[in-house]
Order: C-alpha cells, then sequence, then structure tokens
C-alpha cells in the first residue's frame, strides 16, 4: 500500500510531535508499505522518514526543484521525484497514494488535507484521509468540521470524506 504523509516540516514544534512522527514512519515500514512523502530534510517529515528507513522502510520523496535548489530534500531516499511546483508535488502524492495520513502541522498540512477532503467530495480521490488528532492538536479544527457539516457546508455520503483518529495505530489499521 502506498501511504502518503503530510505533516509540519518546522523544526521547532514540541518533541511530542516528532515522536509521533517517528512512530509513524515505523509502523508504515513494519507494515511492509511505502511511505511518499514531501522529501523534506526537516521538522516532522524528517522523523518520519529516517524512522521508515531505519526500519527498513521503503521511501518515496516528492519535491518542487527551487526545494531541491535550496537543499531542503532529504538524501538517501529509494526515489525523489522532482516537480516544477508545490502543485505539481500535491498532485504526484494525491494521485498516487491509497491511504494519506495527515498528522501535526501548519498552514501547508492544511493546504493538502483540504485539498485531498475536496478530492474525494468531488470524486476525484479513492484514497482514505486520516486526520491523527494526537494529543488534541486538531481538536479546534475538529470543532469547525463538525460545524460545516452539521450546518451542511461539508456534504457526506455512503463513503466517509475523512476519518478523525487519535493516534497512529488507528491510522494504519
Amino acid at each position: 500500500m502506498n501511504i502518503c504523509l503530510f505533516c509540519a516540516s518546522g523544526t521547532r514544534v514540541p518533541q511530542r510531535y516528532f515522536d509521533v512522527a517517528s512512530e509513524f514512519g515505523a509502523a508504515v515500514a513494519r507494515r511492509g508499505d511505502k511511505l511518499l512523502y514531501g522529501a523534506g530534510n526537516m521538522g516532522l517529515m524528517l522523523a518520519a522518514a529516517e524512522a521508515c528507513l531505519a526500519n527498513n522502510g521503503y521511501v518515496v520523496g516528492v519535491i518542487p526543484q527551487f526545494m531541491v535548489d535550496n537543499g531542503w530534500s532529504l538524501d538517501g531516499l529509494h526515489e525523489l521525484i522532482v516537480t516544477a511546483d508545490m502543485q505539481e508535488r500535491k498532485r504526484y502524492l494525491l494521485d498516487h497514494s491509497d491511504r494519506i495520513v495527515v498528522l501535526a502541522g501548519g498552514p501547508g498540512t492544511m493546504d493538502e488535507f483540504f485539498e485531498a477532503v475536496v478530492l474525494r467530495q468531488l470524486g476525484l480521490l479513492d484514497a482514505d484521509i486520516y486526520l491523527v488528532n494526537s494529543y488534541g492538536f486538531y481538536d479546534d479544527l475538529c470543532r469547525q468540521l463538525e460545524k460545516m457539516r452539521d450546518e451542511q457546508f461539508i456534504r457526506f455520503s455512503e463513503r466517509p470524506l475523512y476519518h478523525i483518529v487519535n493516534d497512529v495505530a488507528s491510522a494504519l489499521q
């Protein structure tokens, strides 16, 4: 299974989120799945990729050329796919994933999450989406999503648009 990870690239976030990212990367490797992520060499992205690699997992990084030029890509990946821009990067990740897992992150992570949800709502994305609410990081977002649903701004069909879980194990079962 190809599992896409969206998460923070920031380095000054609390250690507990690095631990969750490492747990995720190791779990993907143990399952024998392939990790697809943004190829970053910092933050939670790095923690997940390194944990996956350390556990003999297969990691595919997808990164725009300008990030490679700035030295932001991780060396030693099984595959490094360089795209023209952020939109092409996101499109590649979404098109090649069977499951999307969203860990703690900022505006970029939210952009990725919401684009995936919109594409799923439009019937253009088959991958299941899991928002991992570790340590209550997404509590406020979950309340907002619930309000959007309750007031009919998000319409669910017979297939859920996304799943909200509290831990990595639940996102991978």
